[in-house]
């Protein structure tokens, strides 16, 4: 595997888990429950969402596409294996 993955990971925790831990301080101070702070907490479920649904969206993509490169990867190999056809 390569490192950079590895990195680029390591760092995506580290965002998400700040983001959750600044959520949590809010939310256990009672910052998130005040009433004039109700538009604050809305935009950041819509936040929380969006960045949910890139990081799904994301790895579904990278999951496909793994698929793809295998796929084409036993493809190479069968022609490779497989007898030339004559027409």
């Amino acid at each position: 595997m390569d490192v950079t993955l590895f990195i680029l990971l390591f760092l995506f925790a580290s965002f998400a888990l700040m983001v959750v831990g600044f959520v949590f301080y809010l939310t256990v101070s009672g910052a998130l429950h005040n009433v004039h702070l109700r538009p604050f907490r809305f935009a950041l479920y819509i936040l929380l969402l969006i960045t949910a649904m890139t990081g799904g969206i994301t790895l579904i993509q990278q999951s496909f596409e793994a698929c793809e490169t295998m796929g084409l990867e036993a493809d190479q190999e069968l022609q490779q294996v497989a007898p030339p056809t004559q027409c």
